[in-house]
């Protein structure tokens, strides 16, 4: 069975009434963890998430064969399945063929699929042919001004302003959510958003003191770190978000895309995920940005 996530997400009930084992796919990454967001509602089950690099076979086995004590069903994510090594896949698929168990698999393949490679890929073509397969395809740029903008704030921006934001992020989900969350404070009361207000709001990522941070960071020099960051963090108008922001905006737009292999691209977007959620649900903030920090420069000299 294959879909498009908005038919999917309209239906999620039916569909996990209706089957336990998925295969998202695509570039809009943002939409598939929104989906998980959801499944933390259902109760009486429990989220795990699992990294392609990090598990092999048999530790999804495990996972998936093992009801928790605590909960009647286990939904486990595995990410970046399009990583996972191609005898790793079809073992999994063997286990799959049997597994008739209570617990759900997730696998996110965060890429864009062509038939040619579903019809060449044995693995692929088995859950294309027997699993629900999710297609999550990059937003067009009238969704992301007629649907993605309003669900994420109650603002009324101008069109140059939605235009300018646009080519700003790159059609980034996440940087967009960012942009617009920090506009929503930046423009709280004015009844119309312009694209004025959008560069005096978003762009100021790149100051002297993030560049010279990013490029401590590539050296893996630690002493220059914490000292930038220090300078950094004395102006009261600066966030331990805010500089978290910055480094991933710059290093997406400098760096990692065009100069490391693709898997120390996902650590480092995994790294910033997690401290960025730590950052706001967490009180030591200076500790959480520093230990990332230091941890990126670590990730991107291995």
């Amino acid at each position: 069975m294959k879909m498009k996530y908005q038919q999917f997400i309209e239906n999620i009930e039916k569909f996990l009434n209706k089957h336990k084992i998925f295969l998202f796919y695509g570039s809009n990454t943002y939409f598939m963890h929104k989906f998980f967001e959801k499944i933390k509602d259902i109760k009486n089950s429990s989220l795990e998430t699992l990294y392609a690099w990090e598990v092999d076979v048999d530790e999804i086995i495990k996972n998936l064969s093992t009801l928790s004590l605590f909960s009647k069903q286990n939904y486990l994510i595995l990410k970046y399945f399009n990583l996972f090594k191609k005898t790793s896949r079809k073992k999994l698929v063997e286990f799959l063929k049997v597994y008739n168990g209570n617990n759900y698999l997730f696998l996110l393949y965060e890429s864009n699929l062509s038939d040619g490679e579903i019809i060449n890929d044995e693995t692929l073509k088995y859950f294309f042919e027997n699993v629900c397969c999710v297609e999550f395809p990059n937003l067009t740029k009238q969704e992301v001004f007629n649907d993605f903008i309003p669900e994420v704030v109650k603002l009324d921006l101008e069109d140059e302003a939605k235009e300018f934001l646009y080519e700003y992020t790159y059609n980034d989900l996440y940087l967009l959510s960012n942009e617009l969350e920090k506009l929503s404070y930046f423009c709280a009361g004015k009844s119309h958003i312009s694209e004025k207000d959008v560069a005096e709001c978003c762009f100021k990522y790149e100051t002297t003191e993030t560049i010279q941070l990013i490029e401590m960071i590539i050296k893996n020099d630690v002493d220059k770190i914490l000292s930038t960051m220090k300078i950094l963090l004395e102006d009261k108008k600066v966030s331990e978000v805010w500089i978290l922001n910055s480094i991933y905006r710059f290093l997406r737009k400098n760096v990692i895309y065009k100069k490391i292999p693709l898997i120390k691209v996902y650590q480092i977007i995994k790294e910033i995920q997690n401290a960025d959620y730590k950052l706001k649900t967490s009180q030591n903030k200076k500790f959480i940005l520093e230990s990332c920090v230091l941890k990126l420069a670590k990730i991107y000299n291995e």
